[in-house]
């Protein structure tokens, strides 16, 4: 069983050009498994209100 929470954090080298660090939430829009187990998923970013 694989649990997981997509999080954007860290340090290093920046993904996302030089926007200040903020922990963001991201909403599951697509899912597509394969039969060999492999889940293949895209995420969005949740729009603040």
């Amino acid at each position: 069983m694989l649990k997981r929470n997509p999080f954007v954090f860290g340090t290093g080298i920046p993904m996302f050009g030089s926007a200040p660090y903020e922990p963001r939430r991201f909403d599951l829009v697509k899912a597509r498994p394969f039969s060999s187990g492999v889940v293949v998923e895209e995420y969005v970013a949740r729009r603040i209100a």
